[in-house]
């Protein structure tokens, strides 16, 4: 640690021990002799200990010195966990470093400076939700409002336990648990129902969506009316968000779910902007235009950064903007002056947004073709368009491309879905899929992937074995609908109604570029 940070963190805490107090706040000075010091009382002790532990040189050590000054004071144990936090991210065995925390927190279960880290510093070294919830029971035990209207509770505080206790219920599919922690969360104030809106909103429309999936529609609708309270609760106080912190969490929320809340994105951040002008909540506005295809907003956002600052260059950002507006002619223009490589990965992105997959194989061939070294982007760009084309030879192609590749999970899982689609070479495809799965087994694409291999080998039972995993792995915003599509599929061949899976496709097809919405309706039309 530089002694700059230590010079900081000693003063900060100086000030702290002495607030409202004195320094020498456990004696009285006029009591003593001419001559002769008081002794020491419990907080210059604490501070001296704390001072000794900033000394120390070796971060294992370090940390464990600092934790013992918090579990000596654990009201005033907000400036030494920061010190403790940037002195961990140099221990090497962590292990026992996260033990002596959780031996403090264990004694101070209600300390909230500890459950506002303890749960991410846990989840980071492997314990298991269930042991995270555990620890977190405690504070968790109290009402909300008493806790809100403490002294020391501050909104952050708020969202650290919300995010964290969700984390672990959506961890352990406890939803029955979610939906009664959003009630008893709803009666608080309104600037903690603001975190609580953009936190659980969102883990309860994927909760909603999972249990749809697993037939439990009660259960469904109750979690998808949590996320329609969120939705509502927020616009009705967004006008009120006077700070950036908030405005940055439901600015986040919006974004997230800006497929089926609109404009939602683009009005909030205007109206807190025109509220709160900043140049932090512009570069807010410009992200936000970009993501919701806002061209208009983005120039207004430019203008303003080009006031300060002439040579900021947004030509990608405008290219971007125009992309997810479906502008296209509009975003060719954008790039057209960009240098050839960038050009190229640019034009790529925009012909796969075109879903124009022969232009796009003729770009790749083209650039190759004049020398260009041939990346494993390229091969995964070719069996792309092959899976869309249907077209063996392309895949080929890309295969060969991929040879030296095929060590990364992501390229075998390409390799071996493409493979699966067009029907080759399954048993080759079914080992690069489990290979994949073996470093990533909860990756929702590679497990979709295993069931479609099953699926096209017509091992029914065990494509069904396999999508279930990937539902229960997928999220709306991540992608779910092409899996639904899968999974009504192989209901079908397995003599079940896929009705269902079918259905919430569509519903959550807006959030999937991937997902055809007009093949799907034909086979819900074809069950009728």
């Amino acid at each position: 640690m530089s002694k700059i940070s230590l010079i900081f963190f000693s003063l900060f805490f100086v000030l702290t021990l002495s607030a409202g107090a004195g320094i020498a706040s456990d004696n009285n000075l006029s009591d003593a002799s001419p001559g002769k010091f008081p002794e020491a009382g419990s907080r210059e002790k604490n501070l001296a200990l704390f001072i000794e532990a900033l000394l120390e040189k070796k971060p294992e050590i370090q940390c464990k010195k600092i934790l013992d000054v918090v579990a000596a004071d654990p009201d005033n144990a907000e400036t030494p966990l920061k010190a403790f936090f940037a002195s961990y991210k140099k221990v090497k065995d962590r292990g026992p470093v996260v033990s002596r925390f959780n031996e403090v927190w264990k004694k101070f279960p209600l300390n909230p400076y500890l459950a506002a880290h303890g749960p991410d510093l846990n989840r980071a070294c492997g314990t298991p939700a269930g042991e995270r919830l555990e620890q977190l029971k405690a504070l968790n035990s109290i009402d909300p409002r008493s806790l809100c209207a403490a002294d020391n509770w501050t909104p952050d505080l708020t969202n650290a336990l919300l995010r964290n206790t969700v984390e672990c219920f959506m961890e352990l599919r406890q939803y029955d648990k979610l939906l009664a922690f959003f009630e008893k969360w709803n009666k608080t104030a309104d600037r903690h129902r603001l975190i609580l809106y953009g936190t659980l909103g969102g883990a309860c429309y994927t909760a909603a969506a999972q249990a749809y999936c697993s037939g439990n529609l009660k259960q469904g609708d109750a979690l998808e009316k949590c996320f329609t309270i969120s939705v509502d609760g927020l616009k009705k106080m967004e006008h009120r968000i006077a700070d950036n912190a908030t405005a940055l969490r439901v600015l986040l929320f919006y974004v997230a779910y800006r497929q089926i809340l609109g404009d939602a994105p683009i009005r909030f951040i205007q109206d807190f902007y025109r509220r709160h002008p900043s140049a932090k909540a512009n570069v807010w506005r410009l992200s936000a235009a970009v993501d919701c295809g806002n061209v208009e907003l983005l120039r207004q956002a430019v203008k303003e950064i080009n006031d300060v600052n002439p040579r900021f260059d947004a030509a990608e950002l405008r290219f971007k903007a125009c992309l997810n507006a479906g502008m296209f002619a509009e975003a060719e223009k954008e790039i057209a002056g960009l240098p050839a490589k960038r050009h190229f990965e640019l034009r790529r992105e925009l012909l796969i947004k075109q879903k124009a997959w022969r232009q796009l194989c003729q770009l790749v061939t083209d650039r190759l073709s004049k020398g260009a070294p041939a990346g494993a982007g390229d091969g995964v760009v070719l069996l792309t368009a092959a899976e869309h084309l249907r077209s063996i030879p392309v895949y080929q192609q890309g295969l060969k491309l991929l040879k030296n590749s095929l060590g990364s999970p992501v390229v075998a899982n390409a390799v071996g879905y493409v493979g699966a689609v067009l029907n080759q070479d399954l048993k080759k495809c079914q080992k690069l899929l489990e290979y994949a799965l073996s470093k990533e087994p909860q990756n929702m694409a590679y497990l979709d992937s295993m069931a479609w291999i099953c699926f096209k080998q017509k091992r029914y039972a065990d494509a069904e074995v396999w999508i279930k995993k990937a539902l229960a792995a997928a999220t709306p915003s991540d992608g779910i609908a092409v899996i639904l599509e899968h999974a009504g599929d192989i209901a079908a061949a397995r003599g079940k109604n896929p009705r269902r899976f079918y259905e919430l496709a569509i519903k959550y097809a807006p959030f999937d570029t991937e997902c055809n919405v007009d093949e799907i309706t034909k086979k819900l039309k074809a069950r009728k």
